[in-house]
C-alpha cells in the first residue's frame, strides 16, 4: 500500500499547535532539570581565558562589553563581556547563559527535524513526535554536556545557535523554492546567509556549514540540482581560501607550540600523524559514545597512529567511507538517516582533522555534530512507529531517563577543578598533564600535602616541565622552607628558558628574606617575560615600598590594579600606601 505524500505547493501543518507547544515546554523543562545542578559550578580548565583576561576585567559599561567583542571571535567574547558587566566573575551567570543557549538549540533541533521530514520527504506522518524524540535525546545526551557545563564550551554552543538557524532557514528556503514563492525564497536566503555569518563570528568551526547545506540540497534534488550542490559546497573552499593567511598563521603557531594550551606537556603532532590519529579518534572515541556515552573524559589520552597502514586507521577509514556512501547512494529512502549522518560527517567534528591541535580529542567540539545524533534518533523513532508502535514511547522514556541521569552525574565532574581533574586522573592514569592540573587544583585550594604528592607523580611521568618546579617552589615558600625554595627556583632558571612564574616566586622569596633589591630585580625579569603579570608588578611595588621609594611603588601598585581590578587586595594596598603620603 503506497503512502500519500503531501502535494507540492500545498501548505504544511502549522508548527505551533497546542501539542507542539506542550512538547516544546516539556523539552525546555527537561533541559532545565538536567542542567540545573551545573549552575553552581565554578570556572574550570580553560576558563582562565576569562578569569585572567585583562580586557574583560576592565568592563564597566555596555560599550566596554561591546569592545571586548572586537577580535577573532567577536560575538563569543561579546557574550562574555555581557556576563562580566552583569555579574563580574560570578560563574552562575555564565552557566545560566550556557544553559539558555542550549535550550534555544534544543528548540531549533526540534524544528529542524520537522522541516527535514516535511521538506525533504514531503511527508508529515508522525512529524511532531519524531521531532520531540530527536530533540529530547539532544537535550540530555551526556556527550554534549561538556559544552554546556563547561563555560569555555560556549564557543561551540553559541556557534550552534546560528549554525542551526542557518540550517532551519535553508530548509525553509528549499520549501519556498519548490513552491516558487520568490519573495519568501529571497527572505530565507538572506536569513540563511546572516545566520551563517553570525555562526562564523562565534567560532570558525562554522566553516563546514555550506557543505552540510549542500548535502541537504543533494538529498532534496538528487542529481537534478547537482550544479547547485557543487556551488554551495564550494563556498567553504572559497571561505578557506579567503582566510588562508589566518589559517596559515594559526597552523604555524600551533606547529611552533606558541599557543598556551599546556604545550609543556602535549606537543602538536606532525600533520600526517595528527590526521591519522584524529580520524581514528572519531571512529574509536566519539562514535561509540554517540550510542552509549560512558567513560566520558574532559581530557582523554590519545595514542598517536604512526603509519598509514596501521590497522586502527585503516578500519576507521573504511567505516567513514561506508557512512559516506550511505549518504551519497542514489536509492530513494527517508531523508532522516542520511541527513543525520551528513550532520555528523560534514560537521566541525571532521573539520578539526585539518587543524592540528595539541588536544586531539575534546568533547565539547562534538556539540554541533549532536544535530546528527538527534536526526538519527528521530529516524529510529519513526522506524519504531512502523514496527513497535506500542513500545516506542516507553523505550524513548527509558533512554531519556538514563541519559538524563548520566548527564546530571557528569555535570558534577565540572563542579570545580578538583572534581574535574580527579575524574580525568582516574580515567587517564599516567597522563602528566592531568596529574599536574590536579596538583595545581589542590594547591589553589590550600591542600599543600595533596598538591606536593601529585607534583611528585607529575615529575615521575615527566621531569622536564618547568611549571612543576615553579609550583613546588611556591609551596615551599608557603611552608616557610625558603632555602629549599631558592634552590628549586634557581635550578628551574638554569634548566629551562626564562619562566615568568619562576621569577615571580623568586621575588616573593626575596621579599620574605627582606632583600628588596633582589626582589625588584626578580620582578623586573618576570615583567620583561610577561608584561601583563599583575602579581609581578605587585611584588615589584612591595620591593620598592620596602626600599622607601613610595612614588615608584605607587606606580607599580597602580599597574597591578589596572591588570587585575577584580583583586581587592591590590586595591586595598594601593589605597593604604596613598594614605600614608597624606
Amino acid at each position: 500500500m503506497t503512502k500519500k505524500k503531501r502535494r507540492q505547493g500545498t501548505d504544511s501543518q502549522p508548527s505551533f499547535t497546542a501539542p507542539s507547544i506542550l512538547m516544546l515546554g516539556s523539552l525546555t523543562l527537561l533541559t532545565v532539570f538536567v542542567y540545573w545542578n551545573s549552575l553552581g559550578n565554578d570556572f574550570v580548565f580553560d576558563d582562565q581565558v576569562l578569569t585572567e583576561n585583562p580586557n574583560l576585567l576592565k568592563i564597566h559599561t555596555l560599550s566596554d562589553a561591546a569592545g571586548v567583542g572586537l577580535g577573532w571571535r567577536p560575538l563569543l567574547f561579546f557574550t562574555y563581556g555581557l556576563n562580566y558587566y552583569w555579574s563580574g566573575l560570578n560563574p552562575y551567570s555564565y552557566h545560566a547563559v550556557n544553559l539558555l543557549l542550549h535550550i534555544i538549540n534544543v528548540v531549533l533541533v526540534y524544528f529542524i527535524i520537522r522541516e527535514v521530514v516535511r521538506v525533504l520527504d514531503e511527508n508529515e506522518r508522525d512529524l511532531a513526535w519524531s521531532a520531540f524524540a530527536g530533540a529530547a535525546i539532544f537535550s540530555v545526551h551526556p556527550l554534549l554536556s561538556s559544552a554546556v557545563s563547561y563555560i569555555a564550551g560556549r564557543s561551540s554552543v553559541l556557534c550552534a545557535v546560528f549554525y542551526f538557524l542557518a540550517v532551519l532557514f535553508f530548509l525553509k528556503l528549499l520549501d519556498a523554492g519548490m513552491k516558487r514563492r520568490l519573495y519568501l525564497s529571497a527572505v530565507y536566503a538572506a536569513l540563511t546567509l546572516a545566520s551563517g555569518l553570525l555562526a562564523w563570528q562565534s567560532k570558525q568551526e562554522a566553516i563546514t556549514l555550506p557543505v552540510f547545506l549542500a548535502a541537504l540540497l543533494l538529498l532534496k534534488t538528487r542529481k537534478r540540482g547537482l550544479k547547485y550542490v557543487v556551488t554551495l559546497a564550494g563556498v567553504s573552499v572559497i571561505v578557506a581560501a579567503a582566510m588562508w593567511k589566518h589559517f596559515q598563521d594559526l597552523f604555524n603557531s600551533l606547529a611552533g607550540n606558541t599557543v598556551p594550551i599546556n604545550t609543556e606537556f602535549e606537543s602538536v603532532l606532525p600533520f600526517p600523524i595528527y590526521i591519522r590519529t584524529y580520524l581514528t579518534s572519531i571512529v574509536r572515541y566519539y562514535f561509540p559514545r554517540f550510542l552509549y556515552p560512558s567513560a566520558l573524559n574532559a581530557d582523554p589520552q590519545t595514542v598517536a597512529v604512526a603509519h598509514w597502514y596501521s590497522p586502527e586507521f585503516v578500519m576507521s577509514i573504511l567505516v567513514l567511507a561506508a557512512l559516506s556512501w550511505f549518504i551519497l547512494r542514489p536509492a530513494k529512502t527517508e531523508s532522516l538517516p542520511p541527513a543525520g549522518l551528513a550532520a555528523i560527517l560534514l560537521s566541525p567534528l571532521t573539520a578539526y582533522a585539518l587543524v592540528p591541535l595539541a588536544d586531539v580529542v575534546l568533547e565539547h567540539r562534538v556539540y554541533i555534530a549532536g544535530l546528527g545524533i538527534a536526526l538519527l534518533s528521530a529516524a529510529l523513532f519513526r522506524w519504531a512507529g512502523k514496527n513497535f508502535r506500542s513500545l516506542r514511547i516507553a523505550v524513548l522514556s527509558i533512554v531519556v531517563v538514563v541519559f538524563a541521569g548520566m548527564t546530571i552525574q557528569r555535570n558534577r565532574a565540572f563542579a570545580n577543578n578538583i572534581t574535574l581533574w580527579e575524574d580525568v586522573v582516574r580515567k587517564s592514569p599516567g597522563m602528566a598533564r592531568a596529574q599536574f592540573n590536579l596538583a595545581l587544583a589542590y594547591q589553589l585550594d590550600s591542600r599543600a600535602n595533596d598538591a606536593i604528592r601529585e607534583y611528585k607523580v607529575t615529575l615521575s611521568l615527566n621531569p622536564l616541565v618547568p611549571a612543576t618546579y615553579s609550583n613546588i617552589a611556591a609551596l615551599e615558600l608557603d611552608g616557610g622552607k625558603l632555602d629549599e625554595a631558592e634552590k628549586t627556583l634557581l635550578r628551574l632558571i638554569e634548566m629551562a628558558p626564562p619562566q615568568a612564574e619562576a621569577f615571580v616566586n623568586l621575588s616573593v622569596l626575596y621579599l620574605r628574606q627582606r632583600e628588596p633589591a633582589k626582589a625588584i630585580a626578580a620582578a623586573d625579569r618576570a615583567i620583561a617575560i610577561k608584561p601583563d603579570s599583575a602579581i609581578a608588578h605587585f611584588n615589584k611595588a612591595e620591593g620598592l615600598l620596602e626600599k622607601g621609594d613610595l612614588q615608584h611603588a605607587i606606580a607599580s601598585y597602580e599597574q597591578a590594579v589596572r591588570l587585575r581590578p577584580d583583586l581587592p587586595a591590590f586595591q586595598s594596598k594601593l589605597e593604604q600606601v596613598r594614605a600614608s603620603l597624606k
